[in-house]
């Protein structure tokens, strides 16, 4: 396994651990019934202060598939259509908003303040993941990218 995508991995847990952590925050059904599908705010205000406060509603195992990259982890699944972004300190509201439209995604719910969940918008393929995850990595607008990783602590996966 490269440096990079053992970090990629490690980043992606980080955000997990720090969501877990975050508290506070309610769930995206939770929302009193409105639904956020993108950054709120004036579009030239920096994105990372329109990151919502809420967690993303819990998903079902069956929501992950086991990948078939190059970064195999025993118990390591991937979410069929959620990424964790980190838009960039510069990146504004109108920035995230046009990559969201480009992706036909949307805001999912906040990892922690510093983070959104974005979830792609109908029946979804690995491939759609991958070049949803390659679109948001070649914007300068977004500092990081990772699946959303469902790890397997006792092995089963």
């Amino acid at each position: 396994m490269s440096q990079r995508n053992l970090f990629i991995i490690l980043t992606g847990f980080l955000i997990l651990v720090l969501t877990g952590c975050g508290g506070g925050g309610k769930s995206a059904s939770e929302q009193n019934g409105t639904e956020n599908d993108f950054l709120q705010g004036d579009v030239g205000a920096p994105a990372l202060q329109a990151i919502p406060d809420f967690f993303p509603d819990p998903i079902a195992a069956e929501d992950y598939f086991l990948p078939r990259s190059e970064f195999l982890v025993k118990g390591l699944q991937v979410h069929k259509s959620r990424l964790v972004v980190k838009p960039a300190v510069d990146a504004t509201v109108d920035e995230i908003n046009a990559l969201l439209q480009e992706l036909d995604a949307v805001v999912a719910g906040a990892a922690a303040r510093e983070a959104i969940y974005i979830e792609l918008n109908g029946d979804t393929t690995e491939q759609d993941l991958v070049r949803a995850k390659q679109v948001l990595e070649a914007s300068e607008s977004i500092e990081i990218v990772v699946e959303d990783v469902l790890v397997d602590l006792h092995g089963g996966g």
